[in-house]
């Protein structure tokens, strides 16, 4: 098994599990942030780490979900969650969800979903779907190792 898993995301909210097949998953589990000062009188520059929010982008082949009903039921089914909070995110649904540094399971938000097809001279119009799924709290990509 590879590091946080092996298989394509999944994600949970409040209305259940939707597992996100087809995926090609682009991680950033680190996206440290730092508060940095300079002093006016001698311009002292300090740096100050304030923690790591995760960030992944999840570009999905949502054509390969079978039919057109098949397709229309996984877009339906992301479709309705995309404002929900995302009580946890797996990045492999064979892994662990992301977690903080006491070991406690991390929300996020999908901040962005878009359409758009895989190739617009292709006559079949076959569908990807974009999501970008932002930590809404620090995360320790060190807790998320199954």
């Amino acid at each position: 098994m590879a590091l946080f898993g092996s298989s394509t995301p999944k994600f949970v909210t409040s209305a259940g599990t939707v597992l996100l097949p087809n995926s090609v998953l682009v991680p950033t589990y680190v996206d440290a942030r730092f508060i940095e000062q300079i002093s006016v009188e001698n311009g002292e520059r300090t740096i100050e780490y304030q923690g790591d929010y995760s960030e992944f982008q999840v570009i999905m082949n949502i054509f390969k979900e079978g039919d057109d009903t098949d397709v229309e039921t996984k877009f339906n089914e992301i479709y309705a969650q995309r404002t929900s909070i995302i009580t946890q995110f797996f990045p492999h649904a064979d892994g662990k969800s992301i977690r903080d540094s006491g070991g406690g399971v991390v929300e996020f938000s999908m901040t962005d979903f878009s359409v758009y097809y895989l190739d617009n001279l292709d006559p079949s119009f076959r569908v990807r779907i974009s999501m970008t799924f932002k930590s809404l709290e620090y995360t320790d990509m060190t807790q998320s190792i199954p």
